[in-house]
């Protein structure tokens, strides 16, 4: 019984580690999907800066 005991505590500490892990790792990919789209609008800005500055030309 008390071998039982043991496991169900570590897989239920396993479980939350896990849950801690896939947590981190969902803020992680909304941080790079964030960057990825503020890079995607200055690069977009920049190119329509360039392309009104050869409109004025």
């Amino acid at each position: 019984m008390e071998f039982t005991i043991g496991t169900k505590k570590k897989e239920k500490e396993a479980k939350q580690q896990n849950q801690a892990f896939d947590d981190d790792m969902h803020l992680m990919y909304k941080a790079c999907a964030i960057s990825i789209i503020a890079c995607s609008a200055a690069v977009i800005c920049k190119s329509a800066v360039y392309l009104i500055k050869g409109l004025e030309k």
